[in-house]
């Protein structure tokens, strides 16, 4: 026997349900924050496994062997302290990309653009006098032509 409209309806509700589940959980794996917090915690587990590097090589002591949670780094001996440094520079850049400025911040980058642009356009205002009073002389020297002897 062939599908009720009962048994339709109930198949499109299920499947409805299954997709606004699947957008919601989509939607808060994309989330900004999300992605951030997810940031931040591969960021810390970066910072930890430098800082433990940094002081076995410190004691000159070998670095501990990987763990089912490392993520396989080849070289883990001390001769690697310029890439590290490297590594950990670029996460400094990449954590502050992902932290929004505070307004203090936000108005002292501002300040710099601010006075280029004042001074710009003093620059244009002044050459702009410039050029617009050169101009009215010249429409009055030349509708005042050539004076004759009558003045």
């Amino acid at each position: 026997m062939g599908l009720t409209p009962d048994r339709i309806r109930a198949d499109i509700e299920t499947t409805r349900a299954e997709l606004a589940a699947d957008l919601d959980e989509l939607a808060a794996h994309a989330s900004p924050r999300e992605v951030a917090r997810r940031g931040g915690e591969q960021l810390r587990e970066s910072a930890s496994h430098l800082r433990e590097r940094m002081s076995h090589a410190r004691e000159g002591r070998a670095p501990r062997a990987p763990g089912p949670g490392d993520r396989g780094s080849r070289d883990r001996g001390p001769g690697n302290q310029l890439a590290a440094g490297a590594i950990a520079f670029g996460a400094g850049l990449l954590a502050a990309a992902l932290v929004p400025g505070t307004r203090p911040e936000e108005r002292a980058a501002a300040e710099p653009v601010r006075e280029a642009a004042m001074d710009a356009a003093q620059r244009l205002g002044r050459d702009t006098g410039d050029t617009a009073r050169r101009a009215a002389r010249h429409v009055r020297d030349a509708g005042e032509g050539p004076r004759g002897p009558d003045g």
